[in-house]
């Protein structure tokens, strides 16, 4: 009977030109921090995680960089985020504005233009986003963040509030005849105003608007006025006087 042949006692060595934990030499393991180590002619190599880039190109700290959150490196290595007129930021790696600068703002809501509107000049998104200068009866201004407005001829802003735009029509207004604070008061008489000036609609009884000019009112007492005794031009001849709109 043969003798059984002795085992195979020769150990099997590792191959060092492909083994990531004996590559190039034995124990030389691979890094394979967020990644899968691979080894290539006994040179360490590595496949990075998705989220994940070998960014410096050292493969000795595997994939070091989360590419999700990275401003230097947002969902792609050497991918910077830099957005205009903002701080940066990179959220699942894409670039998100973390904050604007002053006055400016990322009123259209996308990211990739950052802060576009300054905010300080902005007539529809004036000193924030989304507020827009009123422009009624007049073009609307913003200036440091402030609104403002140039109203049209016959209109003024007499509240001294840009928010309702120029409220006040001028050239019917009584209190704002013509101007802002130009009130219409005339003398014995019921005001108006027409066409931006003070006018009488009618005069108290006894008066009367004798010389048609406006900005006295009705200025003759027909009942004392000895040149319009009862009426308008009725002069009382030398020596009478007018006495309750009679000549006497």
């Amino acid at each position: 009977m043969q003798p059984a042949p002795p085992p195979n006692t020769q150990r099997r060595h590792p191959n060092l030109a492909t083994s990531p934990t004996h590559c190039g030499a034995c124990g030389a393991a691979c890094n394979a921090t967020n990644g899968a180590a691979t080894c290539a002619s006994g040179a360490c190599g590595i496949t990075c995680n998705a989220g994940f880039g070998n960014c410096d190109g050292v493969v000795a700290n595997g994939c070091e960089t989360n590419l999700s959150t990275s401003a230097t490196h947002c969902g792609a290595c050497r991918a910077t985020c830099s957005l205009a007129n903002a701080t940066s930021v990179c959220a699942a790696g894409a670039c998100a504005v973390g904050a604007c600068n002053a006055g400016f703002g990322n009123c259209d809501n996308v990211a990739s233009n950052g802060c576009e509107t300054n905010t300080n000049t902005a007539v529809a998104h004036c000193g924030v986003c989304r507020n827009a200068c009123n422009a009624a009866n007049g073009t609307a201004s913003c200036a440091s963040g402030a609104c403002g407005i140039t109203c049209n001829t016959g209109f003024g802003n007499c509240d001294g509030m840009a928010a309702n735009g120029c409220e006040t029509n001028t050239s019917t207004t009584l209190a704002h005849c013509g101007a802002c604070g130009n009130a219409c008061s005339l003398a014995n008489a019921t005001s108006v105003c027409a066409a931006g000036a003070c006018a009488v609609a009618l005069c108290n009884p006894g008066f009367d608007n004798c010389d048609r000019v406006a900005s006295n009112g009705c200025e003759a007492n027909l009942n004392a006025a000895s040149a319009h005794c009862g009426a308008c031009g009725r002069a009382c001849a030398a020596g009478f006087l007018c006495s309750a709109g009679t000549c006497v």
